[in-house]
């Protein structure tokens, strides 16, 4: 059985993962699958195997937010930590993700820089409930 956790990206408008997830997937050398199609990250989740979802905040937000409802509704998936990512903080987003049971929520800005390994971090603090993150990441 699997023991490292796979990193799970869903965007339905097929946005590419962000830099910030590939570079902290590939620094761990955790496997990175990515998804257009809510029942496809369902499909996974509901297998079993130890997975981390993020999702795409600003492509995703109403299939997204269905997704993310579904999931942590189930008992046997609730387990999953999931981050919503968005380019910018919209407090009414917001919201959405955490009454839909995200645990998470990160706007990635472009303005300040933020080291992958810290934005790795904060990204796993779904065990002590909901937070909201803002990261901006400059280019080097």
């Amino acid at each position: 059985m699997r023991t490292r956790p796979t990193i799970l990206f869903y965007s339905p408008d097929g946005s590419p993962v962000p830099a910030l997830v590939r570079q902290w997937a590939a620094a761990n050398a955790f496997p990175l699958l990515v998804f257009s199609r809510p029942d496809e990250v369902e499909s996974i989740v509901l297998r079993g195997h130890p997975c981390l979802l993020f999702v795409d905040g600003n492509g995703a937000r109403n299939e997204g937010v269905g997704l993310v409802h579904r999931l942590k509704s189930d008992a046997f998936t609730a387990i999953v930590p999931v981050t919503a990512l968005a380019a910018d903080h919209h407090p009414e987003q917001v919201q959405a993700w955490f009454s839909a049971g995200a645990d998470d929520d990160v706007a990635v800005g472009t303005t300040a820089s933020a080291s992958p390994a810290s934005a790795a971090m904060t990204s796993f603090r779904s065990s002590s409930g909901p937070n909201v993150m803002l990261l901006s990441l400059r280019r080097r």
